[in-house]
Parts: structure tokens; sequence; C-alpha cells
């Protein structure tokens, strides 16, 4: 009985032993780790990118001005910068879904807003001020879903092709000399075009056609056969590329200031 107990101590303390050791070594190499890099050195974390044609979809909670919350879903897709080539790069669309207050009218075509500029930042700065979802959104529900997506390069689509627009000012009491506004703006989109592509981004995927890409995929990713467009000004003119294209995927179609 001694002799068990004996040895069933000297095994807990060999146990012991092995993990204090295994403990000493894995603070050391953490500590070694920690001190070999400085205040000046950055380290970048590179993960792997998701795939074309990936998206995600959450809950977002729309407060009303007339209290209470509308429930809305809202997302990230993932899609090509240039689909005609093979080695492109991908960037985000963000994506809002407001579904129709009788899930029977769910099966109506959705309506998708095509919004005007281009200069669409994206809706949640909107959607703070109290009352716009109704005064806005609210009675398109009553019809079908209405899904409304960014433009690709601006505001909440990533990543975003902003662009420094500083020109030189003009004196009033001199004419305006348009060869000379042209010249400085074509320089200054030059340079501008210059600084984006130093970056890594593929300007010419920034297109109508990719646009409409864009819209398509959407479509068949949340699972919809024909879509209804709503669309005003430049969104319009995104609308009309979108049915020459495919004309059988539009159920019907509202546009203004075309």
């Amino acid at each position: 009985m001694l002799y068990k107990k004996s040895n069933r101590y000297a095994s807990s303390l060999v146990k012991y032993l092995l993990i204090m050791i295994f403990l000493s070594i894995s603070l050391s190499n953490c500590n070694k780790k920690i001190t070999e890099f400085t205040d000046s050195e950055q380290q970048t974390v590179i993960g792997q990118k998701p795939k074309a044609g990936t998206i995600f979809m959450y809950p977002e909670r729309i407060p009303l001005e007339r209290g209470g919350f509308y429930n809305a879903e809202r997302g990230i897709m993932f899609v090509p910068t240039n689909r005609s080539k093979s080695d492109t790069d991908i960037l985000s669309l963000e994506i809002y879904r407001f579904r129709a207050k009788d899930k029977t009218k769910s099966k109506n075509p959705p309506i998708f807003f095509l919004h005007g500029g281009p200069s669409f930042k994206g809706l949640e700065g909107d959607l703070e001020t109290l009352g716009l979802f109704e005064n806005r959104w609210e009675a398109l529900t009553e019809v079908a879903d209405v899904v409304i997506i960014s433009q690709r390069g601006i505001g909440s689509s990533k990543p975003t092709t902003l662009i420094d627009n500083t020109r030189s000012k003009q004196a009033p009491d001199q004419p305006f000399d348009y060869s000379k506004r042209n010249r400085e703006f074509e320089a200054l989109l030059q340079r501008e075009r210059a600084e984006w592509e130093a970056l890594g981004i593929d300007l010419s995927g920034y297109t109508i056609p990719e646009a409409i890409e864009d819209i398509n995929e959407v479509r068949i990713a949340l699972g919809y056969d024909k879509i209804t467009i709503w669309a005003g000004s430049f969104g319009s003119h995104l609308g009309m590329a979108f049915m020459r294209k495919y004309p059988n995927l539009v159920e019907r179609a509202i546009m203004r200031g075309m």
C-alpha cells in the first residue's frame, strides 16, 4: 500500500514538473516574441480573402419616429473588381433589405432602388434620422421587399475611391477660362488615378457594365427571379443599362430624372 501511494505521488510530481517546464518554455518564447518587436514596427496579419459571391446578411433594427423598431436586414457581398480578368481582386458592396410587411407580398418581384449620383454614401447615417424610414421606405414594403445596393467605389462600398477635388479658385472679376480649368481638372484626375493605381486598385473595373453585374449577382444571392427597378438620375442610367442587358429579369421599372 505504501508503495502504491509513493508511486502515485511520484507520478503526480512528474506531471507537475512537466507542466511547469512546458509553461516556462511557452512564457519564455512569448517574451522573446514580444521583445523582438519595437514601437516603430507594425505587424500586419493578413487573412484569406473572401471568395467573390460570398454574402453575409445580419439583422438591423431601425428606430421609428412613432416608437419601436423596424427589423431590417443589412449585409455585405463580395464581388469581382473586374470580371474580365481571371486574377482580379474583390470589392465589397453593402446591402439593405426591407422585407414586405405582408409575407405573401414577398413573392412579388422585389423593388431594387438604384440611387443617383453616383454619390451614394450608404443608408446608415440616413436611417439614424427619425422618420426617414417611414417617409421614404415603409410604404414600399406594402408592395414587396425593398433592396438597396451601394455603388461600387463609393461610400459604404470598399475600397472607396475618393479623390482630391481641390482646384484653384476663380477670381470673381476675371472671365472664366474653360480651357485652363479643363487642363487643370485633367491633371488632377491623372494625379489621382496614379495614386490609386499605386495602391493596387484596378480602376478599369469601376464601370457601368460591372455595376450591372453587381445588381444581378445580388439578385441571385438573395433568391429573386425578377426585380422591379426604382431609380432616379444616375440610377435611371444604371437601370436602363440593366434592362438592355437583362430585359427578361425586369418585371417593371419606375424612373425619374432621366
